[in-house]
């Protein structure tokens, strides 16, 4: 099987949340630190943006696409649930994350 690559700068919470599943699930991985908006990643994302993955002739960008490719790609424990309620659960708080960190008006 083709290495899985990560590729964005470790400082990164959405970098460090990918890789958080690849440890969860014991999947290997090889993390590529680069910057947004290099080129390895503006070659994978639309805007520039890290976390981005190559795996085999698989590329994806977005931390949740990602997330979601290496759960249903790999064996080991389940990041998101067979079950239709828990999994809504989950991209429930996913959204709620990724919300509350891009916009601050909330409060």
């Amino acid at each position: 099987m083709a290495a899985l690559e990560i590729i964005g700068v470790p400082q990164s919470n959405y970098v460090w949340a990918v890789r958080m599943v690849c440890e969860e699930k014991g999947v290997p991985y090889e993390h590529k630190p680069d910057r947004p908006h290099s080129p390895a990643v503006d070659a994978i994302h639309p805007f520039g943006k890290v976390p981005v993955m190559r795996h085999g002739d698989v590329e994806l960008c977005e931390s949740k696409a990602i997330a979601t490719y290496i759960d249903r790609t790999f064996g080991g424990p389940k990041v998101i649930p067979d079950d239709a309620k828990l999994a809504a659960q989950v991209e429930q708080w996913v959204s709620l994350g990724n919300k509350s960190r891009a916009s601050p008006t909330w409060r």
